[in-house]
């Protein structure tokens, strides 16, 4: 079995190392691959710098505080397309763990919490940082190259602000069944996740307001946040293959 490291090259990320280089996994990631994985000198395994780069190596190094993989070959994975975010309320308690697990898994590039008129949880600086080390282990499962980034909390109206190339959808049962096709010069599909109580009428006027976004039901039954964010997601990744 052929094990996958976390690489993480902060602002290096997405440049391939050489042949023969040696390159360092330190701390806890370091700590979980000798005592979990039981990583041992000689042992075959990826590395991934969720930028892209995947790495094949062998372990010349392997301690509780770092472990050293010399590189036996890399490539560069380009990015899923098309780009999926997801903005979305918060569920409560583990919900919102394996929430983000099934949305890493999914190969959703962006994960923010979204502020709405209903909403109940603030997820604070502890919630986001337990995020990022969950998105870093569903890379891992995944075998993905790209991690899922978490980014801070936004509000509704500034989840609705134009960007070139994106489409915002907002998930929501009034909205017309979700139907397959993007259009021309969509690179980035932006997922609005409301609360358990749903987007108020106001808020939905708001996404709706000249054509800034598309109002878009993902079935007949009502999901649980975390449902409806992972199979909007899944959805959402589904339409590259569907053209323009």
């Amino acid at each position: 079995m052929r094990h996958t490291l976390y690489w993480d090259r902060h602002s290096e990320g997405g440049t391939p190392p050489p042949n023969g280089q040696v390159v360092e996994i330190a701390g806890d990631e370091a700590m979980h691959a000798t005592k979990s994985k039981r990583l041992r000198e000689g042992d075959g395994c990826v590395v991934c710098d969720g930028a892209g780069v995947v790495v094949s190596g062998v372990v010349v190094r392997a301690t509780k505080s770092r472990v050293e993989v010399e590189v036996v070959s890399s490539e560069v994975v380009a990015p899923l397309r098309p780009r999926v975010e997801v903005f979305g309320a918060t569920p409560k308690g583990q919900r919102l763990d394996k929430m983000l697990d099934m949305l890493g898994q999914c190969g959703c590039a962006l994960w923010r919490p979204l502020s709405t008129s209903r909403g109940v949880v603030e997820p604070g600086a502890h919630k986001l940082e337990r995020a990022r080390r969950i998105s870093v282990e569903a890379l891992k499962q995944s075998g993905g190259a790209h991690l899922m980034a978490i980014g801070e909390e936004v509000s509704f109206t500034d989840a609705l602000t134009p960007t070139p190339g994106t489409r915002i959808v907002l998930a929501d049962g009034t909205g017309e069944q979700a139907v397959r096709g993007l259009g021309e010069g969509v690179g980035t599909v932006r997922l609005l996740v409301g609360p358990e109580g749903g987007f108020t009428d106001e808020e939905r006027a708001m996404a709706l307001e000249q054509g800034r976004a598309t109002c878009v039901s993902l079935g007949p039954l009502v999901m649980r946040i975390e449902t409806a964010s992972v199979v909007g997601a899944a959805w959402a990744m589904g339409l590259g293959s569907a053209g323009a």
